[in-house]
This record gives C-alpha cells, structure tokens and sequence, in this order.
C-alpha cells in the first residue's frame, strides 16, 4: 500500500464524485513491514529477514483514507472484522478498512500451491513455525500454523475441517 496505493488513494478522493456508482471498498492487510517481499525472499532462497521492510514508519491507512475526506476503517481485533466491513459497505464513497495483522504469519498469497506452503521459511531456511517474524528462534509453530490453517481452510472443500472462518486470529481478516 505505502508502495503506490497511497498515490491511488488520492486519485480515487480527487476523481470518485464523477462515478455513477462512489463505492470502492479497499481492503489493507497492515503488518508494519513489506512482509510479503520478506516472506517471498525466505521461501525462495531462506533469506533472512529483510531489515528495511521492517524500518518503515507504521502509517495507518484508515488515518491517511479519513486526511482525504473517505471513510477510514482500523480493525485491531479478530472481533472487530464483521464490524468494520459492514461500515465499509455502507459508506458512501469510497472507504479503507485496514486490518492490523501479525507479521509473523506468512502471507500466502491465494494461488498458493502446496510447494509454496511447505516451501514458506524463516532466516537459513528453517520452517517458519521456528522464527518470531524479527529473524529470532521462536519456540512452538502456532504463527506458521495459523497462516497454514487459514490457507488451507481456502483450498479444501471442506473449509479445512476446522469449522472455523479463516481468520483465527492470524490476522486474515
């Protein structure tokens, strides 16, 4: 998002009161880094984490979405997620709902097959479920676990077999 969605963001506050239809919902997976071009780095070649990903400002795009007159939406809690979509849906332009989420879950993207998921590792290509998402030893796997859950509850006709909606609190809103 700070890599160009921002720019869009004005574009859209400029520009959305000449479309027929105003609403535009944009979702923000915030977890305070380029968590993605880390994780993408770690799967291919098990790079360490990736510092400058992690020295950015925490800019929160509900705040920067409410300085352009859109509605801004911050979902903090697994509880809030129902919440904060029903408001984006309801606004009446366009609306941000950014949802804080733990680094340290990989962010698999949709299209993940499953050498992708088993391929997803922490610093000198240990499995994820052993670093912290700062490069630490983490001792336990519940982060890996979550994000390998979530995904899995996408991909299996059953949802997973867990009965559960994906967002267990891993920060897949």
């Amino acid at each position: 998002m700070q890599a160009g969605g921002m720019n869009e963001l004005i574009t859209a506050a400029t520009y959305h009161w000449a479309w027929e239809n105003q609403r535009l919902v944009v979702a923000v997976l915030n977890n305070r880094e380029l968590n993605q071009v880390t994780w993408e780095m770690r799967a291919a070649s098990g790079a360490p984490p990736f510092r400058p990903a992690r020295d950015l400002p925490d800019v929160s795009m509900a705040s920067f979405a409410r300085t352009l007159g859109l509605t801004g939406i911050r979902v903090e809690k697994p509880e809030q997620v129902a919440d904060g979509w029903r408001e984006a849906l309801a606004a009446h332009g366009p609306a941000v709902v950014e949802f804080l989420t733990d680094p340290a879950v990989p962010p698999l993207p949709p299209s993940a097959g499953w050498e992708e998921l088993e391929s997803a590792t922490g610093p000198g290509g240990r499995p994820a479920a052993e670093a912290d998402g700062r490069g630490r030893d983490r001792p336990g796997a519940e982060p890996a676990r979550r994000g390998l859950r979530a995904r899995l509850q996408d991909i299996l006709p059953s949802g997973g077999g867990s009965g559960g909606s994906g967002s267990s609190g891993g920060g897949r809103g």
